[in-house]
């Protein structure tokens, strides 16, 4: 049992697993440790124009701070990392006569050669529009992006040290910069390494099998005289320069998942990719392996299943990529949302203060009146105050950072339905209880607690609520998915803005999406609970009732303490992911949608994917939207938990995402995404 409850709240898997981890830098990129920055991929920039900006801005900073010459340390700045993000403030520096020295442990601009000359990289169309410094970049390919900034670097002679793995960093008069062959002293450190980069592993083969290789690490191996079998991939362009790399030397078959441009043809000229070496490959499309043991491969192709063998299996289907936090803790960097003992006695006071609170408020708000009004309903107010003003914060950010102007649209439509249904006409119109659900559907509004009192009293609006739920939120959800989640609710509503700032610490992976099937068992007590006290059962016995203990358990508990308080912990959505019932009605409503309707998906074009991982950090309901996108995939309500609220869209730097309406016979077959509605690049 105790094992258990330790899962659901330590390590991978449990809650508080919310993906890739950061630094927590200061505006300026300072870590927790003064006088040490971090700039680059591990800093949270979601891309190469980003991360050259932000090493630009960097070297501002650092010809602004005051020189400190005193002969004892190796330079001022010591840089780590050679991408463009440390190449660009190396650059910067040697152009201002500051003295640093920039250490690799491979060869400059190493983790963006490796995707594959043939890659395409994209511009990011988010921040600023230009870039700064002497590194160019544009929509272009790995090749020409390296040829290109190697050319530039090569203008100046630059103060760097190849082949230096940095394995400790101490501070103490001056950093200590400690690798295998020397400790280097410095005034200051600039970390710039990128994320650990790695090919995926395929599914039917273990680790162990010495016929399979991942050649990402050793990216110039020589064979010669062997059967080769590449696993390919559209997204995985390197796939393709592999198999016609090795093709001159060795028997080279190409299988592929996908079908390709020359899925007619059995064998292909390595000439028609562009690459010029003799020899053929035999090339497979639209095969998948399905099967590895030792040397033999099963396939499955379009002609059936094939079994074949091979000296060497060579997967290359897939890019991956993790922040390296145990690098980051060896450094002693603090990083975000870190589960230590200082945040667990920050979180139980939170808790505490949060229920406090609302049970304040749920046993004597209505009973004392200040200002003509009930103390109850000054909250109301405080909460749309509250919307608006952390509302209009995050339009700001999202049309001047990410320059998408239609979450404005978005948060415009929530501050409405806060203020104007959720308060002013309940509070100073109306002033009605039951006008609260104008625009909340069951159990939101009327509930087991106030069955009783709105049957008597407010028929008017339980007939109203009953019809937007049981009427009117099917065709909603039909048409829009579960948006009324992101555009209506008031519970989302403060998830949306007040906790917009938390949104990337939402619980992330498989374990936490299986744990989503607590919303059917709050759904189905809900509706119990709602029909007997309809009918007049609700005394349990012993004082026990079934209204008290959805008022109790349901209402204040996972309503409203536990939802705001976990904000700064989990993320803004775990009510609306995990406990509500009105998600679990519209789950139930999605699948008896009548399957001549169209489906409203976010779909994908995996061509300008580069796997940066925004998509998946900044979505509060931990939809793996990389997975989808790399693969081309489009989703929705029906086959994860998306809410429609379009951050994912918004946050993506290449403008990856969008919205289509897709058909039935298009969601079966999965059509490729370059057969889909897409928008203008």
């Amino acid at each position: 049992m105790l094992k258990s409850l330790t899962s659901m709240f330590v390590g991978k898997g449990s809650f508080t697993d919310m993906g890739d981890r950061y630094p927590v830098l200061d505006r300026h990129r300072q870590s927790n440790i003064e006088g040490l920055w971090v700039v680059g991929d591990i800093s949270a920039t979601p891309d190469i124009k980003a991360a050259i900006n932000g090493g630009a801005e960097l070297a501002d900073h650092l010809a602004s701070l005051p020189r400190t010459p005193d002969g004892r340390a190796d330079c001022e700045t010591l840089i780590i990392g050679g991408g463009p993000a440390g190449v660009t403030v190396a650059l910067e520096l040697h152009k201002r006569g500051i003295p640093y020295l920039l250490l690799e442990r491979k060869r400059l601009f190493n983790s963006v050669a490796t995707l594959g000359n043939k890659r395409k990289l994209f511009l990011a169309e988010t921040g600023p529009a230009g870039v700064r410094g002497d590194l160019d970049f544009r929509d272009c390919t790995v090749g020409d992006c390296v040829s290109d900034w190697e050319r530039a670097v090569g203008e100046h002679e630059l103060n760097v040290e190849l082949g230096a793995t940095v394995t400790k960093i101490n501070k103490r008069d001056l950093f200590e910069v400690v690798t295998p062959k020397k400790t280097y002293l410095a005034h200051r450190v600039v970390v710039a390494i990128g994320k650990l980069t790695f090919l995926g592993k395929i599914d039917p083969v273990g680790e162990e099998n010495p016929h399979v290789r991942y050649l990402l690490d050793e990216p110039d191996v020589q064979m010669s005289g062997q059967r080769l079998l590449v696993i390919g991939s559209d997204a995985c362009s390197l796939s393709f320069e592999t198999a016609c790399k090795m093709a001159g030397e060795n028997e080279v078959t190409l299988a592929c998942e996908e079908s390709h441009e020359h899925a007619g043809e059995t064998e292909i000229d390595c000439g028609c990719l562009d690459v010029k070496m003799a020899g053929t490959i035999t090339f497979l499309p639209s095969t998948r392996v399905t099967a590895i043991r030792g040397g033999d491969v099963t396939m499955h192709t379009p002609q059936g299943e094939r079994n074949l063998s091979f000296d060497y299996i060579l997967p290359m289907t897939r890019f991956e990529q993790e922040v390296p936090v145990d690098t980051l803790r060896d450094f002693g960097l603090k990083y975000e949302n870190r589960w230590d003992r200082r945040r667990l006695f920050t979180f139980i006071p939170v808790l505490l203060l949060v229920a406090a609170f609302y049970t304040s408020l749920k046993f004597w708000g209505y009973e004392f009146r200040w200002l003509g009004l009930y103390v109850g309903e000054f909250y109301p107010i405080l909460y749309s105050l509250l919307v608006v003003g952390f509302g209009i914060k995050a339009m700001h950010k999202y049309a001047t950072v990410y320059h998408d102007k239609s979450q404005i649209t978005r948060y415009l439509s929530l501050m409405f339905f806060q203020v104007v249904l959720f308060t002013v006409l309940p509070i100073f119109v109306i002033r009605s209880g039951g006008s609260w659900g104008l625009a909340y559907v069951w159990p939101l509004s009327v509930r087991p607690g106030n069955w009783a009192d709105w049957a008597q009293t407010k028929q008017f609006y339980l007939g109203w609520v009953m019809f937007i739920t049981l009427v009117g939120l099917p065709v909603f959800v039909w048409f829009r998915g579960k948006s009324y989640c992101s555009w209506v609710c008031g519970c989302g509503a403060l998830a949306e803005t007040v906790g917009d700032r938390w949104r990337h610490y939402s619980p992330k992976g498989k374990s936490n999406t299986a744990r989503e099937k607590q919303l059917a068992y709050v759904t189905g007590f809900a509706v119990v609970a709602t029909l007997l006290v309809a009918f007049g059962i609700d005394n349990l016995g012993g004082g026990i009732s079934l209204s008290g203990i959805y008022d109790y358990g349901v209402d204040l508990a996972l309503i409203a303490i536990l939802p705001i308080a976990f904000y700064p912990f989990f993320g803004g959505k775990i009510w609306c992911r995990y406990w509500c019932p009105a998600v679990g009605l519209m789950n139930l409503f999605q699948k008896v949608k009548p399957k001549s309707l169209a489906t409203r998906q976010i779909v994908s074009r995996k061509e300008r994917c580069i796997a940066c991982g925004m998509c998946d950090r900044y979505c509060e309901v931990g939809v793996p939207v990389k997975s989808f996108a790399l693969k081309g995939q489009g989703f929705d309500m029906l086959n994860t938990s998306c809410i429609s609220c379009g951050i994912c869209i918004s946050v993506c730097p290449t403008r990856v995402l969008s919205y289509s309406m897709v058909t039935p016979v298009q969601i079966n077959i999965d059509i490729p995404a370059s057969n889909r509605e897409r928008p203008p690049s």
